[in-house]
C-alpha cells in the first residue's frame, strides 16, 4: 500500500465541558488524536498532518486543504443528553459517505450497546466536511454531557483510536 495523507483535527472546542471529571472536548478529543496519530505514523502507510488546538475552524480547513491529504478526520464528541456515536458528512460524495461507514462501523464494535448507535448522517451545514477539498468525515464519539458515554470516551481513549484507524484502513483497502 502506497503512503497516504491523511489530516487529523481533534475538536478546537475548549469551552464545551463534559459531565463529572470528563473535562473539556478539546482535552480529550486532543488525546483520542494523539494516540491516532501515533498509530498512524507508526504504521508506515500514513503521512500524518494535524491541527493545532489554537486554530479558528477557517484555518484548519484552510490547512487541511493546503496539504492535499487524501482523507480528512475530525474528531468531535457531542452534546444534548443523548446516546451513542455517530458520523457526520456533509453531502452525497461517495468516498466520504464510505469513510464515515467504515469507521461507524468500526466504533458500533466497540461501544457498549450498539442498538444506541446514531448513525452515518448528513448535515450540508457542517464547514469542516463541506470545506475541505479531501474526503471528509466528521466523527461524534458519543456524548459529553451524558454520564455514561462520558465516562466510556475516558476509559476506552485507545479502543476508540483503534476503531477510527481500522476504519481509516478499510477505506483504503477497499479502493
Amino acid at each position: 500500500m502506497e503512503e497516504r495523507i491523511i489530516y487529523i483535527s481533534p475538536s478546537v472546542q475548549e469551552q464545551n465541558i463534559g459531565v463529572e471529571n470528563y473535562g473539556s472536548e478539546e482535552f480529550r478529543m486532543n488525546q483520542i488524536a494523539d494516540d491516532l496519530q501515533a498509530k498512524l505514523e507508526n504504521s508506515g502507510r500514513y503521512l500524518v498532518f494535524r491541527n493545532n488546538p489554537r486554530m479558528s475552524l477557517s484555518e484548519i480547513i484552510a490547512e487541511s486543504n493546503s496539504t492535499m491529504p487524501d482523507i480528512h478526520v475530525a474528531i468531535h464528541s457531542n452534546a444534548g443528553g443523548k446516546r451513542g456515536p455517530e458520523v457526520y458528512v456533509s453531502g452525497q460524495d461517495l468516498n466520504s459517505k464510505r469513510l464515515a461507514q467504515n469507521i461507524y462501523d468500526e466504533l458500533l464494535r466497540i461501544y457498549p450497546n450498539p442498538k444506541l448507535g446514531r448513525g452515518v448522517k448528513i448535515d450540508p451545514q457542517l464547514r469542516e466536511t463541506r470545506e475541505v477539498i479531501a474526503p471528509s468525515v466528521l466523527i461524534e464519539v458519543g456524548f459529553h454531557d451524558n454520564k455514561e458515554d462520558a465516562k466510556w470516551i475516558i476509559n476506552n481513549i485507545s479502543k476508540i483510536s483503534d476503531a477510527i484507524l481500522k476504519g481509516i484502513d478499510t477505506y483504503f483497502v477497499e479502493e
